[in-house]
Protein backbone atom coordinates (compact mmCIF):
# COMPACT_ATOMS: atom_id res chain seq x y z
CA UNK A 1 0.00 0.00 0.00
CA UNK A 2 1.32 3.43 -0.93
CA UNK A 3 1.19 6.12 1.73
CA UNK A 4 0.80 9.84 1.27
CA UNK A 5 4.06 11.66 1.91
CA UNK A 6 4.63 14.27 4.60
CA UNK A 7 4.42 17.76 3.01
CA UNK A 8 7.82 18.98 1.83
CA UNK A 9 6.93 22.66 2.38
CA UNK A 10 6.89 22.18 6.17
CA UNK A 11 10.24 23.23 7.69
CA UNK A 12 11.46 21.35 10.76
CA UNK A 13 12.10 23.54 13.83
CA UNK A 14 14.06 22.45 16.88
CA UNK A 15 12.31 24.53 19.57
CA UNK A 16 13.36 22.21 22.36
CA UNK A 17 15.74 19.34 22.87
CA UNK A 18 15.45 16.41 20.51
CA UNK A 19 13.52 13.80 22.54
CA UNK A 20 12.96 10.34 21.13
CA UNK A 21 10.93 8.14 23.44
CA UNK A 22 10.73 4.34 23.00
CA UNK A 23 7.29 3.23 24.18
CA UNK A 24 5.74 -0.12 25.05
CA UNK A 25 6.55 -3.45 23.51
CA UNK A 26 6.69 -5.15 26.93
CA UNK A 27 3.86 -6.69 28.92
CA UNK A 28 4.22 -6.81 32.71
CA UNK A 29 2.30 -9.20 34.94
CA UNK A 30 2.58 -9.72 38.67
CA UNK A 31 3.04 -13.30 39.80
CA UNK A 32 1.63 -14.83 42.95
CA UNK A 33 5.12 -15.09 44.50
CA UNK A 34 5.62 -11.32 44.25
CA UNK A 35 7.88 -11.24 41.20
CA UNK A 36 6.89 -9.27 38.13
CA UNK A 37 7.20 -11.06 34.83
CA UNK A 38 8.04 -9.11 31.68
CA UNK A 39 7.70 -10.42 28.15
CA UNK A 40 7.97 -8.77 24.73
CA UNK A 41 4.61 -8.44 22.99
CA UNK A 42 5.75 -7.37 19.53
CA UNK A 43 8.84 -7.59 17.38
CA UNK A 44 9.21 -3.86 16.70
CA UNK A 45 9.59 -1.03 19.20
CA UNK A 46 7.26 1.97 18.97
CA UNK A 47 8.85 5.41 19.18
CA UNK A 48 7.20 8.75 19.95
CA UNK A 49 8.77 12.01 18.86
CA UNK A 50 7.36 15.49 19.58
CA UNK A 51 7.94 17.68 16.50
CA UNK A 52 7.36 21.27 15.42
CA UNK A 53 7.31 22.45 11.82
CA UNK A 54 7.13 25.99 10.42
CA UNK A 55 4.50 26.84 7.81
CA UNK A 56 5.51 30.02 5.99
CA UNK A 57 2.04 31.35 5.14
CA UNK A 58 -1.65 31.13 5.94
CA UNK A 59 -2.12 29.24 2.67
CA UNK A 60 0.46 26.63 3.79
CA UNK A 61 -1.34 26.24 7.13
CA UNK A 62 -4.62 25.69 5.33
CA UNK A 63 -2.92 23.29 2.92
CA UNK A 64 -1.40 21.31 5.83
CA UNK A 65 -4.77 21.14 7.59
CA UNK A 66 -6.47 19.96 4.39
CA UNK A 67 -3.78 17.23 4.07
CA UNK A 68 -4.37 16.17 7.68
CA UNK A 69 -8.16 16.15 7.34
CA UNK A 70 -8.42 14.55 3.91
CA UNK A 71 -5.34 12.42 3.17
CA UNK A 72 -4.86 11.34 6.79
CA UNK A 73 -8.56 11.05 7.71
CA UNK A 74 -8.22 13.61 10.55
CA UNK A 75 -4.74 12.34 11.37
CA UNK A 76 -5.63 8.65 11.81
CA UNK A 77 -3.80 7.23 8.77
CA UNK A 78 -0.15 6.47 8.25
CA UNK A 79 2.09 8.56 5.98
CA UNK A 80 5.64 8.39 4.63
CA UNK A 81 7.76 10.63 6.86
CA UNK A 82 11.38 11.55 5.97
CA UNK A 83 13.39 10.50 9.05
CA UNK A 84 15.12 13.56 10.53
CA UNK A 85 18.03 11.39 11.68
CA UNK A 86 18.94 10.84 8.02
CA UNK A 87 20.16 14.22 6.67
CA UNK A 88 19.99 12.94 3.08
CA UNK A 89 16.21 12.61 3.39
CA UNK A 90 16.28 9.18 1.76
CA UNK A 91 15.01 7.17 4.75
CA UNK A 92 11.22 7.18 4.89
CA UNK A 93 9.35 5.82 7.88
CA UNK A 94 5.75 4.72 8.06
CA UNK A 95 4.46 7.11 10.71
CA UNK A 96 1.31 8.72 12.04
CA UNK A 97 0.24 11.56 14.31
CA UNK A 98 -0.60 10.31 17.81
CA UNK A 99 -4.33 10.74 18.31
CA UNK A 100 -4.46 12.82 15.11
CA UNK A 101 -3.94 15.92 17.30
CA UNK A 102 -2.01 18.95 16.05
CA UNK A 103 -1.53 22.43 17.53
CA UNK A 104 -1.19 25.53 15.36
CA UNK A 105 0.50 28.64 16.73
CA UNK A 106 0.80 31.98 14.93
CA UNK A 107 4.36 33.30 15.02
CA UNK A 108 3.70 36.78 13.62
CA UNK A 109 1.18 39.48 14.51
CA UNK A 110 -0.04 39.47 10.91
CA UNK A 111 -1.07 35.78 11.22
CA UNK A 112 0.90 34.95 8.09
CA UNK A 113 3.33 32.37 9.53
CA UNK A 114 2.53 29.43 11.77
CA UNK A 115 4.06 26.59 13.74
CA UNK A 116 2.38 23.20 13.74
CA UNK A 117 3.25 20.83 16.60
CA UNK A 118 2.32 17.20 17.10
CA UNK A 119 3.66 13.92 18.42
CA UNK A 120 4.72 11.48 15.74
CA UNK A 121 4.83 7.72 16.25
CA UNK A 122 6.64 5.09 14.20
CA UNK A 123 7.93 1.56 14.61
CA UNK A 124 11.51 0.39 14.10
Amino acid sequence: MAYTRFPDYAQLVFETDYTLRPVGGVERTEMEDGFIEQAPVQSLARYELPLTYRLDSLARKQQFEAWRKTDLALGARFFAWPDIEDPSGVTLRRARIVGGAVDYKAITDRLDEFMVSFTLEYWA
